[in-house]
């Protein structure tokens, strides 16, 4: 489980290409240094923690560090010169099979 530590949130901030005066505005507070307060507190309060993976466009579980981030699979692989398209985890077990 992720601490939803100010360093954390910090950088899913910037990961996200977004100021910290951006974020607390989506936040919907007006002054970036409560938001900074906010990011201090260790207790979190349910609805600022909804609140702020909806903002960082993240599913909640994701967020508090419940499931692993989706990763995006696609491509196209050549065997024996015979194209394969991988969309999916699936698709690259099945092509594992074959290979």
């Amino acid at each position: 489980m992720i601490e939803l530590t100010k360093e954390y949130i910090s950088g899913l901030i910037e990961q996200r290409g977004m100021t910290k005066v951006e974020f607390a505005a989506k936040m919907g507070y007006k002054e970036r240094q409560y938001l900074d307060s906010v990011l201090n507190n260790k207790k979190k309060d349910i609805t600022t923690v909804v609140k702020m993976a909806e903002v960082l466009g993240m599913p909640l579980l994701e967020f508090i560090g419940e499931v692993e981030p989706e990763r995006t699979i696609y491509g196209q692989v050549f065997v024996d010169r015979k194209p394969y398209q991988i969309n999916s985890k699936e698709d690259l077990e099945s092509l594992l099979r074959i290979v």
